[in-house]
């Protein structure tokens, strides 16, 4: 690595104060700091993530009841409305959400989805009708690609769509 790569400007906007107070009190430079903030931010491991267990379903067979303010509420009614699901399926992928890191998807999303990958499943189709042999293989590329895609969309939407067992 070069010395000019090894610089990085940012602006701090109020934070610089806050960052040499800390720099000052510990008998660190500015940029021993940042760096070591930098470190430390890289290295962090972050919560733990969870995995779903592919095939095994689970029953639905627990509550977890909670009391929100009434700003609260109307911020899920809100959000969970947008996305056309109701608050408690809203909150269940929510909770999903952050468990595994993973997206989900509200109906409109999912039907957006669903219909993508019809689509591109007729496209396929399609090219693959058309092909000559100069373009065989461009088409066999494409087609692959294709299939990718539409397995990892099939399988978020399934993700979605179950109530499969969480791993740790």
């Amino acid at each position: 690595m070069t010395e000019h790569n090894s610089w990085i400007q940012a602006q701090l906007g109020p934070l610089k104060s806050e960052l040499l107070a800390y720099a000052k009190s510990n008998g660190l430079t500015l940029s021993e700091a940042v760096r070591i903030a930098l470190i430390n931010l890289v290295r962090a491991e972050g919560p733990p993530r969870f995995t779903f267990e592919p095939g095994l379903s689970e029953k639905v067979s627990k509550t977890c009841a909670t009391y929100l303010t009434a700003s609260e509420y109307a911020a899920i009614s809100a959000a969970a409305q947008a996305v056309g699901l109701s608050e408690a399926r809203w909150l269940h992928w929510l909770i999903r959400a952050h468990l595994t890191g993973e997206p989900h998807f509200g109906q409109f999303e999912l039907e957006a989805l669903t219909s993508s990958n019809l689509t591109l499943l007729k496209l396929n189709r399609t090219l693959r009708s058309l092909s000559s042999k100069d373009v065989a293989q461009q088409v066999e590329d494409v087609s692959c690609e294709i299939a990718r895609h539409t397995y990892v969309v099939a399988e978020l939407v399934r993700a979605n769509q179950m109530r499969w067992a969480l791993r740790g």
